[in-house]
């Protein structure tokens, strides 16, 4: 929902796609709001010993998932003579549903790291990484079943064609093909109390996107292509004062690709997404204890070409490069050794994160350079209790974080909240060939709060601003921000299986 829609379910309980029964007007029955997914995922870590020196680490991996989420997609539009299905033309505002279809075809990868014990002090290891990832989405559009509820996008009854004959859909074709190299070195000094791993990798990727829309005048298509590469060293370094007390120092590189399925030229810059790439560095001290354990942190992350998702005019999105960050804080937890079954946690983060650049709009720039990132809470706060008595557990947690930007002009915010959870589980002991097993009931929020938890993109500003050029920005092009509503409750149970 938008934030009007969203403080109308609060105050009413009228939520979108929540209607309980089918009313064509306005096509908010929960029949024709539904999500279908199924996903495989598949790992086989191995380690083999090679000799007293050298060793092998393998780890293949493979994903794959599909499903579709459905919509009401407005009124149809008969009387313009455009829309038809299974041969005939559809009746004059007869309502509809769209769909967002994806494939996750395959996401297929491995690594493999050769390692080397060189003497008392040393363990190097060189190591190749690969993944190669396949997507495909589409936005059909069907004639909604008589009784409100969304027909399979794949059944030919209720399936839609402009009037010359292309189906009302648009195909995306995506994929990245990753291939790096790395090299890191692990060295033990003073008895094992000082430790220092040291190290760095070099990525190289190739995007491609392919898009296929129809129009009432045919088929149309765009290509687009992309190569990047990103060099990500990293140094970490442990002392352990004595056996309680550890200080540490960490600093590495990371980079963030832009979805290769969301890929497109942003019209304020003309130019298609760069990796983010961020800086970080971290300094710790750490206390493990016969009672508790303390970690406490500084950070500071210089993040560049910092990569969000933005809505630009008619509900369309695309991935831009929102400028550099800057985010720097504090971390402190705190978790209790287990006392007659009991263990407490508790964690808490204050981030400063500031925008340091001025975004390009409408062949100007918006004013952002010093403002609060967007998606930033100042506060982040996590409490939790376990227990656990043999094979039982029980895991409660709340989570908090404090208010945010939703906007590069910050004109739109989103409260703060608190989210809470609960797990109850058994772990089952080994039992023929299996090692073992854990059985959880997951729930959440258990007061049923109607909250928002965070963004399904965001956008530049909300209502007109000036532009660094004295212009005012034409605030009818920009959709309003949607939001990610928390369930009222949900249970989940799963089952897993150690072989």
């Amino acid at each position: 929902p938008t934030a009007a829609q969203f403080y109308t379910y609060k105050h009413t309980g009228m939520g979108y796609g929540r209607a309980g029964g089918f009313d064509p007007s306005n096509n908010n029955f929960w029949k024709d709001n539904i999500t279908h997914w199924d996903q495989f995922t598949f790992s086989s870590p191995t380690h083999i010993v090679l000799s007293s020196i050298f060793s092998l680490d393998f780890n293949p991996y493979l994903y794959s998932g599909m499903g579709y989420t459905t919509g009401g997609a407005g009124l149809g539009y008969a009387s313009d003579g455009y829309l038809t299905g299974t041969g005939a033309s559809i009746a004059d505002n007869s309502p509809l549903t769209g769909y967002y279809k994806q494939n996750n075809w395959l996401d297929i990868g491995t690594t493999i790291a050769f390692n080397a014990r060189l003497g008392s002090h040393h363990t190097v290891s060189l190591g190749y990484w690969f993944d190669h990832d396949d997507q495909t989405y589409s936005l059909p559009l069907s004639l909604t079943r008589a009784d409100g509820s969304a027909p399979n996008p794949d059944n030919q009854n209720y399936k839609l064609y402009y009037a010359n004959g292309p189906e009302a859909n648009e195909y995306t074709h995506g994929g990245y093909e990753l291939n790096a190299i790395f090299v890191k070195d692990s060295a033990k000094y003073l008895h094992d109390r000082l430790t220092i791993d040291g190290g760095f990798k070099f990525v190289m990727t190739r995007y491609w996107y392919h898009d296929k829309y129809s129009t009432p005048d045919g088929w149309e298509s765009s290509n687009l292509g992309l190569n990047s590469t990103a060099p990500l060293p990293q140094l970490s370094i442990g002392y352990k004062i004595s056996p309680d007390h550890q200080v540490y120092f960490n600093a590495e590189g990371d980079f963030r690709q832009p979805s290769p399925t969301n890929l497109s030229i942003n019209p304020d810059t003309n130019q298609m997404p760069k990796n983010q790439y961020v800086i970080k560095e971290e300094l710790g001290y750490r206390y493990q204890g016969r009672i508790a354990s303390v970690d406490l942190s500084l950070f500071n992350y210089s993040i560049t070409n910092r990569l969000l998702t933005t809505y630009v005019s008619n509900g369309q999105s695309i991935t831009m490069n929102a400028g550099n960050q800057t985010s720097r804080g504090v971390d402190i937890m705190v978790s209790g050794r287990p006392i007659y079954g009991f263990s407490p946690y508790a964690s808490v983060e204050y981030l400063d994160a500031t925008q340091d650049s001025n975004i390009p709009l409408e062949g100007s720039y918006m004013q952002t350079k010093g403002h609060r990132a967007v998606m930033a809470p100042k506060v982040m706060a996590n409490f939790g209790l376990t227990y656990r008595y043999k094979g039982f557990f029980v895991n409660g947690t709340i989570h908090y974080a404090s208010s945010q930007y939703t906007t590069l002009a910050r004109d739109e915010k989103m409260p703060g909240y608190v989210t809470d959870t609960l797990t109850l589980g058994y772990k089952i002991p080994p039992f023929l060939f299996v090692k073992g097993s854990t059985f959880p009931l997951n729930f959440t929020n258990l007061t049923g709060s109607i909250i928002r938890t965070g963004l399904t993109g965001f956008t530049t500003n909300a209502p007109r601003l000036r532009l660094m050029n004295g212009q005012m920005s034409s605030a009818d092009t920009v959709s309003p921000n949607t939001y990610l509503v928390e369930p009222r409750f949900s249970m989940t149970g799963s089952l897993s299986l150690d072989l």
